[in-house]
């Protein structure tokens, strides 16, 4: 059955697998999707160094504390809201499975402003706001909502 893309309610099955990569190790994680009669999905988590802390977290999100060896067991029946979707991947369609947790909620730029850029930035957006004394511009009809347009 293919599983439409979209967001699901899932519970984690317990079936975990280790798999290893020459960026490190990998860890498959079994998802059943309640409203779709249980079917499966997989959801591959990535341990490289600039993988591992978001991996981590989707861990946790499907309720391993960090410690248990045995993930598959300390994960098994919790409920963790996930992503399906489908992309090309070396000519062939591959379905791909996020788990969302804190960190996949929140947007983050990869590279931030520094405060005295931020403070430039802000500025030079202000300096671009018309002041129009506040309320309306001056072509804005406030009993209609909409801008007036001028003949002549």
């Amino acid at each position: 059955m293919r599983v439409e893309e979209g967001f699901y309610d899932a519970v984690c099955t317990g079936d975990v697998q280790f798999g290893d990569s020459d960026k490190g190790g990998q860890l498959a994680v079994e998802l059943a999707i309640p409203s779709l009669e249980n079917t499966t999905v997989t959801s591959v988590l990535y341990f490289s160094p600039a993988a591992k802390p978001y991996s981590v977290a989707k861990l946790k999100a499907c309720g391993w504390d960090g410690e248990a060896d045995d993930i598959g067991a300390s994960v098994k029946g919790n409920s963790v809201r996930i992503g399906v979707r489908y992309e090309q991947w070396e000519g062939k369609e591959q379905m791909r499975v996020n788990i969302f947790d804190d960190t996949a909620r929140r947007f983050r730029f990869k590279k931030t402003m520094s405060d005295s850029a931020k403070a430039n930035f802000l500025a030079d957006i202000k300096s671009k706001v018309p002041n129009t004394g506040g309320g309306y511009p001056d072509d804005w009809d406030q009993t209609s909502g909409k801008r007036r347009t001028f003949e002549g």
